[in-house]
């Protein structure tokens, strides 16, 4: 196989080190005790902000342990990207590492009380995954709702009902966050449980909003071979290929078949495979892995002969002949299952996927291809017994930059071209009308055109003209 020079790939993975600590972000819990001490029961309070989640019957244990950070929360009118990043089931023994994908610190949920419903001390390296996608100059506090889940409550031994009310509730939370009509993107990335999150959540929006573009970022994801979570046949293994060691090896997932709909959408997989449970968990606990991809009827998924990161990664791709392009990408490693995520260079390779040109011309060409939504609105600026001075606004729901062109036409006969900000004068001894009526039709930078309608009650005047 081609191995690839180590300085070509550096553009492709930087393996950082622990870089800078980024602001600080409140972590909330979902729900909290309202009683201070442990001598008493504990009145349970869910935030409603989160009200999702005992709307949809989740379990107030699983509440009480679900932490959620939001980076960015613009109002939904002004999103246009929407990010949710979601970690990894926690130890068995509770404790946490580092993590670079959500950016979470170790045992951090040390630092509340029983009472506490956010804690606001915490910062993290601006190499974690959210850092580098709030810094990266596309997705910015004003335009997109970022958040994280640093402990999703997702886990492997949950019952599947149980799951499936978690995942309701993180979708129904979601869908508070914007407007279909002016979401550009969304993206979804996790580490080992939370992967089977967010891959269930990608299916429901797929499934939803068909046509927004959608980027799918997993890191060893682990779905549930006992119940079928994700996994085609529980008996069927992925080899590894960068190793011939035994102990690699993941669940095949057929990604065709969990979508679909593979319209606007790019999957950038990046599995290992290795075994991360005790040897003295039962069988079927020791069986949890990762799940991946392979070339069909085969247990190989190292098809395209292309390696990375001096031998240490295998590339494996999907072609989809209806949108003509590699919609799921596979990145194997010979990595353990917590390197994914306690190490920076996944996170880095997922940010170059993300900020690539493939993915951001999809997202373009959908934002260029929609029709634009105008509005208008006015008022009266200035009046006396001759006229009125009219101030008017006009604006396009996905986004003004979007409008090439901007005409306007007035009932009182005149017409103004160029400005989404027009004045107009009115005339009482030429216009007998007690209202502007106003007709605004752009044009998007496609060529594509919409009109909308608005009007201006002029005010009473004391001496109206004879």
């Amino acid at each position: 196989m081609k191995k690839l020079n180590f300085k070509k790939s550096v553009a492709l993975i930087c393996l950082g080190i622990l870089g800078a600590k980024a602001q600080a972000i409140p972590l909330e819990k979902v729900r909290h005790c309202t009683t201070p001490t442990v001598l008493l029961p504990c009145l349970g309070k869910t935030q409603h902000e989160y009200r999702h989640w005992e709307n949809n019957g989740v379990k107030h244990e699983v509440q009480k342990r679900t932490y959620i950070m939001r980076y960015n929360t613009p109002s939904a009118n002004d999103t246009e990207h929407l990010v949710f990043i979601a970690s990894g089931q926690r130890s068995l023994d509770g404790s946490s590492y580092q993590n670079f994908i959500t950016g979470n610190t170790q045992n951090f949920d040390n630092q509340f009380s029983r009472t506490d419903n956010h804690v606001q001390t915490f910062s993290f390296s601006s190499n974690a995954l959210p850092e580098l996608v709030r810094n990266s100059g596309v997705y910015s506090p004003s335009n997109s709702f970022i958040a994280s889940a640093w402990d999703s409550r997702f886990n492997w031994e949950s019952q599947a009902y149980n799951k499936h009310r978690v995942v309701n509730a993180y979708y129904d939370w979601l869908k508070t966050k914007f407007k279909s009509s002016r979401l550009k993107s969304i993206y979804l990335a996790g580490h080992s449980r939370g992967g089977a999150l967010v891959t269930r959540l990608a299916q429901r929006f797929k499934s939803e909003f068909p046509d927004i573009p959608l980027v799918l970022h997993l890191f060893d994801p682990v779905g549930n071979h006992v119940q079928q979570e994700l996994v085609t046949d529980r008996f069927q293994r992925v080899k590894n290929p960068t190793t011939s060691e035994w102990q690699y090896w993941s669940y095949r997932a057929d990604f065709n078949s969990l979508f679909p709909n593979k319209k606007n959408l790019r999957v950038l997989n990046q599995v290992g495979g290795k075994a991360f449970m005790p040897e003295w968990m039962d069988d079927a606990k020791k069986g949890i892995r990762s799940l991946a991809d392979a070339t069909p009827g085969t247990n190989s998924s190292a098809n395209d002969g292309a390696w990375y990161f001096e031998g240490q990664s295998s590339r494996f791709s999907l072609f989809d002949a209806g949108t003509g392009a590699d919609w799921y990408t596979q990145n194997w490693y010979h990595a353990s299952h917590t390197e994914f995520a306690s190490r920076d260079w996944a996170t880095n390779v997922a940010f170059n996927h993300l900020m690539s040109s493939d993915v951001r011309t999809m997202i373009a060409d959908y934002t260029n291809s929609r029709p634009p939504i105008p509005s208008c609105d006015g008022y009266v600026s200035r009046h006396d017994d001759n006229g009125a001075t009219i101030r008017l606004t006009g604006s396009n729901f996905g986004g003004d930059n979007e409008i090439r062109d901007w005409r306007w036409q007035f009932n009182n006969g005149t017409t103004q071209n160029g400005t989404k900000n027009p004045t107009v004068q009115i005339d009482y001894w030429r216009f007998s009308g007690y209202r502007l009526e106003a007709t605004l039709q752009v044009t998007s930078h496609s060529g594509k055109t919409a009109s909308t309608t608005c009007s201006i009650t002029l005010p009473s005047i004391k001496n109206p003209p004879r």
